[in-house]
């Protein structure tokens, strides 16, 4: 988060306080339908995201959260979907099962994932949902990210 330094009988004003704070407020995307993949590499679903994008500056960090309702059609072992996110911009990260919602239940369930990321610089980053399965058909409905700055 930008910083403010005042000195003594310094007035601060609402573009001063906006300028430090008004930042930390959370960009958030969703999208509703159910759409499914069979791919077993991170992809976008028929209609991408969601994303947000927002600035930061180096070493600043923020929450990421991704949540939805998911599912595999053929459920059990060894039948995972997954929902991740990538980062692309200033500085990038690609979606990674470390960093993902993992279902191996045939029945639609609501989860959620957190991760806090580190801007190695200052600029523009967009985060940008994606999905992928090990096997079979994965169904993602109600699908949420959120970015919240520090």
């Amino acid at each position: 988060m930008p910083y403010l330094v005042a000195s003594t009988n310094y007035v601060l004003t609402a573009a001063d306080w906006n300028a430090t704070h008004a930042d930390a407020v959370q960009a958030s995307a969703g999208l509703g339908t159910v759409e499914t993949t069979t791919s077993t590499g991170y992809t976008d679903l028929a209609t991408a995201g969601p994303a947000v994008s927002i600035s930061l500056v180096a070493q600043q960090q923020v929450d990421i959260r991704i949540q939805c309702r998911l599912r595999n059609v053929a459920g059990g072992s060894g039948f995972e979907s997954r929902m991740g996110f990538t980062i692309t911009g200033a500085g990038s990260l690609a979606a990674s099962d470390t960093r993902a919602i993992k279902s191996q239940v045939d029945q639609h369930h609501s989860a959620s994932f957190d991760y806090t990321y580190t801007a190695p610089a200052t600029g523009s980053y967009t985060f940008t949902a994606k999905y992928s399965v090990s096997a079979s058909t994965g169904e993602f409905e109600s699908r949420y990210i959120k970015v919240r700055k520090f």
